[in-house]
């Protein structure tokens, strides 16, 4: 069933504004078709204030969480909802971070999907290169967004290139390793550029696995004297 019929099957009061959200699971042949109709939709939607979020995917099926997000942030901000969910662990309140700790929390799942042998293959991000990206995230009225120097989304870009095609050589879906709190905002933007990539963090992976980095993205030179200036 084509990406639009979910859409007006199943979240119509959304995309009305009569609800904040709502929950599908839409069937798909390969990921790239999932992550490309996600962006589409996504790019399609956002001026209209709906986002789409993959929440868990399964071999073929994924979980999507569809929202108007400014209402989401009203009902998060109403008197008592904090100490609610904090109850239930969840202590940041800004949507797209809180959407992060929903991932977290079906961790199980997430690594069950990129693990092979008891092992996952990622790439990861140095130290410097996180730091930037945190130090990029900016808010404003309609919450945070990642405001990247394309000098740094340049080398990211250039680098993955690489690696992309060192998973290719070993037959695995291309994962990069971030922490939870860039997660949401890198995926973003690399998928922009390679949509079959796919971004964990730290949270999403459950103890019992080991992780084997096959490479680690850098700033060059250069730019690393420039941030330590």
């Amino acid at each position: 069933m084509a990406f639009e019929k979910y859409l007006v099957d199943y979240c119509s009061p959304t995309l009305a504004s009569v609800k904040t959200a709502n929950l599908f699971n839409w069937f798909y042949e390969s990921s790239t078709e999932l992550w490309e109709q996600v962006s589409y939709w996504n790019l399609l939607m956002n001026p209209k204030g709906v986002y789409l979020y993959v929440l868990k995917e399964h071999p073929k099926k994924a979980l999507i969480y569809v929202c108007r997000k400014s209402r989401l942030a009203e009902n998060l901000s109403r008197p008592g909802v904090a100490a609610f969910l904090a109850g239930y662990g969840y202590g940041e309140l800004d949507v797209d971070a809180a959407i992060e700790q929903v991932r977290g929390a079906l961790a199980r799942t997430i690594t069950r999907r990129f693990c092979e042998d008891g092992q996952l293959r990622v790439v990861t991000l140095d130290a410097e290169v996180e730091k930037k990206i945190i130090s990029s995230l900016t808010r404003n009225e309609q919450g945070v967004y990642l405001a990247m120097g394309p000098d740094l989304m340049q080398q990211i870009v250039t680098q993955m290139a690489e690696y992309i095609r060192k998973f290719n050589e070993l037959s695995q879906t291309p994962v990069i390793l971030v922490s939870q709190v860039i997660r949401g905002y890198f995926s973003k933007m690399i998928t922009q550029f390679y949509p079959s990539v796919y971004v964990l963090s730290f949270n999403e992976v459950t103890s019992s696995v080991q992780i084997q980095a096959i490479g680690n993205i850098a700033m060059d030179t250069a730019s690393r004297k420039a941030v330590a200036r």
